[in-house]
C-alpha cells in the first residue's frame, strides 16, 4: 500500500512538472558594462530617488534576456523579464529615431502578421525618461506557451538615449497587473486566463556559477506555471506581497556581520524596525538607502570611483570579508563577497566593483540579481505571497 502511494505521489509530481514551461535567461552586457567599455562613464545615471516610478533607466543594469517570438509567422525578440512592471513592449518597425539604436535591433511589423495594431497611441513614464507607441494585439509565444489576442506597445521613440546601447528588443512584465489607461493585460496573467499554466505561479533562478563557469552564457531559468525542486535546496519561506504592480515585501532588518580586531561583530541597520523590499529580476544589483549603501561599502573596503564603488579582485572570498544579512519573515538570507563583489572586464583592464548601490531612500531595498542568484524565488499570484529557498549552484541550468 504505502509503495502504491509513493509511486501515486511521484506520478503527481510528473503531471505537475509537464506543465511547467521553461525559459531560458542568456547573459548579456549591461548598458552600463558597453557604455564602460566605450569610456561613456559619466553617461550612466544611478537610480532615482523615488524608485517607484519605475525607473527606465534601471535596465542600464539588466545582464539577462530570454527569447520570445510574437506573431504568425513568428519573429523573435529578446526581452528583459521585469518583476517590476506588467506590459510588454518592444521596438517597432515604425521606429524612426537612431538615437535608440532602432536600426541596430529587431524590430516587430504587424503586418507580416495580417494584424492592424489599435493605433491608440500610449505614452508611457518611467521616472527617467518617457517611451511612445501605439497598441497591437498578436500571438505571444513565451517558451511553449502560446497566448492569443495578447495586447502589447509597439514603441517608436523613447526620451533616453541609453537603449542605443541595450542588447535587448523589449521588456515583458511579471508584475501585479496595475491599473492604467492603457488596460494592458500582462502576457502571463492572459496565459492564466486561458488556462496554458496549472498554477497562478511563476519562479525564477539565476546561474551564480557563471563566474566559476565563463563558458556558458546561460545565466538561468524563468519557470511559468510553478517552482522547481531540481533549483533549490530545502524549504520555501513565504512572505505576504504588501503592494500590488510590484512584488514588494516588508524585511525585518540588515544584518552586518564583520571582523573588528580579529572578533566578529554585528552591526544590525532597520528603519524603524522594518525596511520595504521589492524582488526586482530587471537589475543585477542591490540597491538600499544611503546611510546603509555608505556603511556597507565602507566595511568592505570598496572606494567611490567614477560613479561606482571599486574594490580589489583580490578580496573575493577571502574570509575576512564581512558577510551580508537580510532578515525576511523571520529568516535569516545571507550574502557573501562571493556574490556583491562584480568582475567586469574591459580591453583595457579588469575592474571589481560592489553590487551595492545607493537608491536614495530612506527604508527601501530592491533586491535585484545578486540576491536572486542566491535564492531561488517563487512568485505566486493566487496567494499574493513570494518565497525564497537557497538556490543550488549548478554548472549549467537545464530546461
Amino acid at each position: 500500500m504505502v509503495r502504491i502511494f509513493i509511486v501515486l505521489v511521484a506520478m503527481i509530481f510528473v503531471m505537475i512538472d509537464a506543465r511547467l514551461t521553461r525559459i531560458l535567461l542568456h547573459k548579456m552586457d549591461s548598458i552600463r558594462f558597453a557604455l564602460k567599455k566605450l569610456h561613456f562613464t559619466s553617461d550612466v545615471p544611478l537610480l532615482p530617488s523615488i524608485i517607484h516610478t519605475l525607473p527606465l533607466c534601471k535596465y542600464v543594469d539588466a545582464q539577462y534576456y530570454g527569447i520570445i517570438t510574437i506573431g504568425t509567422p513568428p519573429q523573435t525578440f529578446k526581452v528583459v523579464f521585469d518583476t517590476g512592471v506588467s506590459s510588454l513592449w518592444v521596438l517597432s518597425k515604425t521606429c524612426y529615431d537612431t538615437r535608440i539604436g532602432c536600426y541596430m535591433r529587431k524590430l516587430y511589423e504587424n503586418g507580416i502578421s495580417g494584424r492592424n495594431p489599435y493605433y491608440k497611441e500610449i505614452l508611457i513614464p518611467y521616472g527617467c525618461g518617457w517611451i511612445y507607441g501605439f497598441i497591437s494585439n498578436d500571438v505571444v509565444n513565451i517558451g511553449s506557451l502560446k497566448v492569443q489576442k495578447q495586447k502589447f506597445a509597439e514603441v517608436y521613440h523613447e526620451q533616453s538615449k541609453l537603449l542605443k546601447f541595450a542588447q535587448f528588443d523589449g521588456i515583458l512584465g511579471l508584475g501585479f497587473k496595475m491599473t492604467d489607461n492603457n488596460e494592458v493585460t500582462s502576457v502571463f496573467q492572459n496565459a492564466m486566463k486561458q488556462e496554458l499554466v496549472s498554477l497562478e505561479v511563476f519562479s525564477i533562478y539565476i546561474n551564480n556559477n557563471l563566474r566559476r563557469n565563463p563558458w556558458t552564457t546561460i545565466g538561468g531559468v524563468i519557470i511559468l506555471g510553478g517552482a522547481d525542486r531540481s533549483y533549490y535546496e530545502g524549504e520555501l519561506t513565504y512572505i505576504h506581497a504588501t503592494k500590488k504592480g510590484f512584488w514588494e515585501f516588508t524585511m525585518n532588518e540588515v544584518e552586518v556581520h564583520h571582523l573588528d580586531n580579529d572578533k566578529m561583530r554585528t552591526v544590525t541597520m532597520s528603519a524603524l524596525g522594518y525596511y520595504e523590499a521589492v524582488v526586482d529580476a530587471s537589475t543585477s544589483l542591490l540597491y538600499g538607502p544611503s546611510m546603509n549603501i555608505s556603511f556597507i561599502n565602507k566595511l568592505i573596503g570598496a572606494n567611490p570611483v567614477g560613479g561606482e564603488y571599486r574594490i580589489s579582485c583580490g578580496k573575493i572570498g577571502s574570509a575576512e570579508m564581512p558577510v551580508i544579512s537580510f532578515i525576511i519573515s523571520g529568516r535569516v538570507f545571507n550574502i557573501t563577497s562571493w556574490d556583491y563583489i562584480l568582475q567586469t572586464s574591459t580591453p583595457d583592464q579588469t575592474v571589481c566593483i560592489s553590487g551595492f548601490v545607493s537608491s536614495n531612500t530612506a527604508d527601501t531595498w530592491i533586491l535585484g540579481d545578486i540576491f536572486l542568484g542566491c535564492y531561488y524565488t517563487v512568485f505566486d499570484f493566487k496567494h499574493d505571497q513570494i518565497g525564497f529557498a537557497e538556490a543550488k549552484r549548478l554548472l549549467i541550468p537545464s530546461i
